[in-house]
Parts: C-alpha cells; sequence; structure tokens
C-alpha cells in the first residue's frame, strides 16, 4: 500500500501568534471530535508537496502564495497510518499577502484565526479538540526557534550598536 502524504503549513506572525483551523468534518460521526489543525491538506498524485501546500491554501484562505515563501521544517513518518506529513513554515515576508487573509467559501472549519502559540495547547484542552501530537511538537520547536531568532536578532543589534560607537 502506498504512503499517504500530507502537508501543513505553519503561518507565524511576528506577534508570535500561529494561523490555526478547527474543523468540524470529524465530528459527523458520533463520539468523534472537532479538530484542531493548520492549513494544508493530501498530496495529489503527481505533485510535490510544495505544490500542494500552494493549493491547498489558495483553496482553504484565498491566498495565492509562492515556492519562495515556504521554508521546510520538518517531515513526520506516522507508521501507524502509513503515512508522511510535510511541515512548512511560512515566511514573514509573505505576510502582506496572508494577514488580511479570507476565509474560502466551505463549510469545513468552524474557527479560522490566529493565536498565540503558547496558548494553542490550553486553547484545545478548553474546546475538547482533537489534536495530533507531532502539532504540539512543531509548535515548540516552533517556540525554540523563534527564541533563538530573537536572540540572534538581539546580538546582532548589540554588536552593529557596539562597533558604531567603537569607531
Amino acid at each position: 500500500m502506498a504512503t499517504k502524504r500530507y502537508v501543513r503549513a505553519l503561518f507565524l506572525n511576528f506577534n508570535q501568534e500561529v494561523l490555526i483551523q478547527v474543523r468540524n468534518t470529524f465530528g459527523k460521526e458520533e463520539g468523534s471530535r472537532r479538530q484542531l489543525q493548520m492549513p494544508g491538506g493530501g498530496v495529489e498524485e503527481g505533485e510535490t508537496p510544495e505544490q500542494a501546500l500552494l493549493r491547498e491554501i489558495k483553496e482553504e484562505l484565498g491566498v495565492q502564495l509562492s515556492p519562495e515563501h515556504l521554508r521546510a521544517v520538518a517531515v513526520y513518518d506516522c507508521t501507524e497510518t502509513n503515512s508522511e506529513i510535510y511541515f512548512f513554515k511560512v515566511s514573514r515576508m509573505a505576510m502582506p499577502l496572508w494577514s488580511q487573509y479570507e476565509i474560502a467559501e466551505s463549510e469545513k472549519f468552524d474557527v479560522v484565526t490566529m493565536m498565540p502559540l503558547e496558548d494553542v495547547e490550553e486553547y484545545a484542552l478548553e474546546q475538547d479538540l482533537k489534536v495530533y501530537s507531532t502539532y504540539y511538537r512543531l509548535i515548540n520547536v516552533l517556540i525554540d526557534e523563534e527564541k533563538i531568532e530573537q536572540q540572534q536578532a538581539r546580538a546582532k543589534i548589540a554588536d552593529d550598536y557596539k562597533k558604531a560607537f567603537d569607531n
């Protein structure tokens, strides 16, 4: 049986907020729960993960991005479901394109919103949402990555400031 491939987009703004979706279609069967997701979906035959993600973003958010707006972050191999999930971070340089997203005509999602990274887990618990553990791991990686990027930026500013006054 062929491995199913999926893609997910991590939209992170300068306020450390991530774009989340609450999908309601999983709640139609008795006993199932609504699911917290990030924009994305399945990779169709003949598509690369990048092409699939650009298509899904256009379908779900009505936003047309280009490949240079995407940076591969991680690939999770889910052996129990025979699937792979490709995670991409969407460049902040594309923020003018996606910060004013419009929810594409869809009945799949109850909620599409920006939320502080550190609040996602608590929100999911409060709303009794199904969340894959890979999302939590990835969000924690993002938080750590953001802290490192901020520290590096501060160090560069301090170094530039010092050089300016040493001359």
